[in-house]
């Protein structure tokens, strides 16, 4: 078991707000939250990610840090640039 700054840090805003206090200030669903937040499994789209910052109190390049966060934490890839690799036929 880690130690707990060590879970501090892994942490995220989502985490600490809650994902259903999220869904009640932005007005998205819990499962979509939970997406975006929990899973990884979701990117927001810009629009989606004006409310979601909003709602968390975060800038749009805070919200985007956090949203990386949470995917490397589910061991999923971040929004970000796309790998330039291109695989030989």
């Amino acid at each position: 078991m880690g130690n707990l700054k060590t879970i501090r840090e892994n942490r995220t805003r989502a985490h600490e707000i809650g994902i259903h206090e999220i869904s009640r200030r932005s007005g998205v669903s819990v499962t979509h939250v939970s997406k975006i937040f929990g899973t990884g499994d979701r990117t927001p789209s810009f629009r989606l990610a004006k409310k979601l910052a909003k709602a968390m109190g975060l800038s749009l390049d805070e919200l985007f840090e956090e949203v990386q966060k949470a995917h490397r934490l589910a061991g999923k890839r971040g929004p970000g640039p796309k790998d330039d690799k291109v695989e030989a036929a």
